[in-house]
């Protein structure tokens, strides 16, 4: 299949997954493969993650779920089909801890400031805030 919506319908995940499984002896990825309400629903959650992805842009709290939905699946891929693809690209997922780090530094500082703000007064000095 050259690509587009069709592989979606489950069969072709499982062929891929017998496939592994009988060139390389894979009880997992038979295991996987041999619900095909499964392989459907696997398919469909990868498609729609993958679309999505972009979302991440506009709503920066998903960051971390799809993150860790897609090194998640990239450790699946790793243990049902032998696909070792963090040797390859495992460093490349560094950029997104990276962009964790700096937004929950920023979190964090947003939080801080905005407590202080909260206060009516400061719990260090005794003195109520001045009014205009």
């Amino acid at each position: 299949m050259r690509g587009g919506l069709e592989w979606m319908n489950g069969y072709t995940l499982q062929y891929h997954l017998l496939d592994r499984h009988l060139s390389l002896d894979l009880p997992l990825a038979f295991s996987f493969a041999s619900s095909w309400w499964l392989c459907f629903f696997a398919s469909v959650a990868m498609v729609i993650l993958e679309l999505t992805c972009l979302i991440v842009f506009f709503v920066p709290r998903l960051t971390a779920f799809y993150v860790g939905t897609f090194f998640a699946l990239q450790i699946f891929w790793m243990f049902f089909m032998k696909l070792h693809w963090m040797k390859y690209f495992g460093w490349s997922y560094l950029i997104y801890a990276l962009e964790l780090g700096l937004f929950a530094i920023a979190f964090w500082r947003r939080r801080a400031s905005g407590a202080r703000e909260d206060r009516p007064f400061d719990r260090r000095s005794s003195e109520a805030p001045k009014e205009n």
